[in-house]
């Protein structure tokens, strides 16, 4: 995002009077060479407010707010309010002064002027600063954030205390926040989002905003922050955007004016291959987001991310239904056992696995297996006989929503179909001439959504060679290849750091 405007400049405050005291002393409890503590004491304390730099984007550091449209850039003249408050704390003592200041005018400039409790000494530094705000819920007006979000500090040091009258440094307050203005649109930029609702997060903070009445146009304080990922989700109608964008600063003390182009939240039945499906995540209530950051604001659970969208019936062999192919966020984490990347552990490579669906004895074949929901759910139903299919009962650690199939290892026909969809490449596994199908290609739309990076070299499918042997995904360079393709038979019982799991669900 590019701010549209200038820093904000600061606007200085002068300390002009101090106030009048009674000044007594004892020397009946005096030790000698000792420095006493300063008693505590009433101060009438007046500071002299004014604007500093009438170009500025925002002309002061006040709590009254208003959008001259007229200028280029737009200015946000900010005034003092008739009795805005101001406190006081002397961070010399690290003590509060009771009492607060108050603004005795509104307008450009003012005074401000207060009856104060406590210790003041010469070289102090005070701190002046308006009550503390809250940003968490907002209404979206600059009204809103004048009264209760606006906030700014100073620091003067008091150069004469030692009289009636209390002098200090001159004050320049500094804004504690930026104010931004956020203009929605569709993802296309042709329509207007005039939404009630609006939740924005930068991964530590959520601001929500309601609108009495929907508008586009939303004015929020934010903290400055620097180099975070900003997301957002906003209502429309019966409808519901989402935004996210990495690499976000806010600078305290400006003003920015930010058009943001939302996508649509969609059902993962509304999924298909013209849409921009593939990328988007599928979250426990069944609907398609951005990002896992705004599938949370939904205030939903991140569930897989859309790797391959279809027709009805191209996903599993033998289902009608199914068009579509979640990958899970992250590999499996598999338990049991000493060996866990196992497809099976057998107690003899020889032994007859009994819940074979079939076996792919060549790669041609292989590719055109789409059974691995049927295959992972016969490996779950037939252990013993001297072996346990470990793979199969590895968790991906989140339900798939309500209308998705169970996890399942991919067949190598399902990976080829991912791998196609998440490069939109169209060659097969078996091509030596798709460079595309190398692990950083294929975790682009992944890493976008969220998910974890798939890692070097191998991940294993759900289709069987034969009873010894199962077939592997290559991700890495073919070289590593047992027959210079991207499909590679490696023994059940394989195991090293390079032989991984990654589960998927269909929809």
């Amino acid at each position: 995002m590019t701010p549209f405007f200038s820093n904000i400049r600061t606007w200085a405050a002068l300390l002009i009077a101090g106030a009048i005291f009674a000044a007594c002393s004892s020397d009946d409890n005096l030790t000698p060479d000792e420095q006493q503590p300063a008693e505590a004491k009433t101060y009438t304390l007046t500071v002299q407010a004014t604007k500093d730099g009438e170009s500025a984007a925002v002309k002061a550091a006040t709590r009254a707010l208003s959008l001259d449209e007229s200028t280029t850039p737009h200015t946000l003249n900010a005034t003092w309010a008739e009795g805005e408050a101001v406190t006081v704390y002397n961070e010399t003592k690290g003590a509060a002064l009771e009492g607060t200041l108050t603004a005795q005018s509104s307008g450009a400039s003012t005074t401000l002027k207060g009856t104060l409790t406590g210790t003041i000494e010469n070289g102090d530094e005070l701190k002046l600063k308006f009550l503390s705000p809250s940003y968490s819920t907002q209404d979206g007006t600059l009204e809103y954030i004048a009264a209760h979000c606006d906030y700014a500090e100073a620091t003067v040091e008091v150069t004469d205390a030692s009289t009636s009258s209390v002098t200090t440094t001159a004050a320049s307050f500094t804004n504690k926040q930026a104010i931004v203005k956020f203009t929605l649109k569709n993802k296309a930029g042709s329509a207007s989002l005039n939404t009630a609702t609006l939740k924005i997060s930068d991964g530590t903070n959520t601001y929500t905003v309601n609108r009495s009445a929907s508008a586009n146009a939303y004015y929020v304080a934010i903290p400055g922050f620097s180099g975070k990922t900003i997301s957002m989700l906003a209502s429309y109608g019966t409808g519901v955007y989402d935004y996210i964008k990495s690499n976000v600063s806010f600078t305290n003390g400006q003003y920015y004016e930010i058009t943001v182009k939302m996508d649509q939240v969609l059902a993962m039945t509304d999924a298909t291959p013209s849409t921009g499906s593939v990328g988007k995540v599928i979250a426990t209530d069944g609907k398609m987001y951005t990002h896992v950051r705004t599938a949370e604001l939904a205030g939903s659970t991140a569930s897989g991310i859309v790797a391959y969208v279809g027709s009805a019936g191209s996903v599993e062999s033998g289902n009608s239904s199914y068009k579509g192919m979640a990958i899970a966020l992250e590999d499996a984490i598999l338990t049991w056992g000493s060996y866990p990347n196992h497809m099976e552990y057998c107690t003899s490579v020889s032994h007859q696995c009994s819940s074979a669906t079939s076996y792919c004895s060549t790669v041609s074949s292989a590719l055109n297996a789409k059974n691995g929901i049927a295959a992972t759910t016969s490996a779950q139903a037939n252990n013993g006989e001297g072996h346990y299919h470990n793979a199969v009962w590895s968790s991906s650690g989140v339900t798939p929503p309500s209308g998705a199939s169970g996890w399942a290892i991919p067949s190598i026909g399902q990976w080829n179909l991912m791998a196609q969809g998440l490069t939109g490449n169209s060659s097969n596994l078996s091509d030596t001439d798709n460079p595309d199908y190398h692990y950083n290609n294929l975790s682009t739309k992944i890493n976008v959504a969220g998910g974890t990076h798939l890692e070097w070299l191998f991940y294993w499918s759900s289709t069987e060679k034969d009873e010894s042997y199962a077939w592997c995904f290559n991700i890495g360079g073919l070289d590593y290849g047992r027959n210079g393709s991207r499909v590679s038979a490696f023994a059940k019982n394989h195991n090293d750091e390079y032989m991984h799991v990654r589960m998927f669900f269909a929809f």
